[in-house]
């Protein structure tokens, strides 16, 4: 027995493990679920770093619905190409957030500032899709 666990019992007839994480330690069983979520999604989408980039930055974010700025995510990426090329890169990797089941969105324009509206995200992705 560790000290990350409440208990341990082997059944020897069965030949079974039971253990019973400590409870206490719940933020860090709770993070390690999320970082491996966070693998799946980066499997998902192998050499698109923008995609990569973004994932990282929305799931950071706190959950229920969301209203980021392209600008943001522009600044987010950090590129030095044109803003009508950076632009594209975003739209592209917000697609591909979508295409692997990971969030829904909405692009719209409010005063001249276009944001992205996130409605919903599923770290555990389409089935399939990891």
């Amino acid at each position: 027995i560790t000290h990350l666990l409440n208990s341990a019992h082997f059944d020897t007839e069965k030949d079974i493990i039971t253990l019973e994480g400590d409870s206490r330690l719940w933020e860090l069983y709770a993070f390690d679920h999320k970082v491996l979520l966070q693998l799946k999604a980066i499997q998902a989408l192998p050499r698109k770093e923008s995609a990569q980039a973004l994932y990282v930055y929305i799931e950071s974010l706190p959950t229920g619905f969301l209203q980021v700025s392209l600008e943001r995510l522009r600044d987010r990426l950090n590129l030095n190409s044109t803003i009508s090329t950076q632009n594209n890169v975003v739209r592209k990797a917000m697609k591909e957030l979508a295409d692997i089941g990971y969030l829904t969105f909405t692009e719209v324009k409010k005063n001249g500032v276009v944001y992205f509206q996130i409605h919903s995200r599923k770290p555990d992705l389409l089935p399939g899709k990891e």
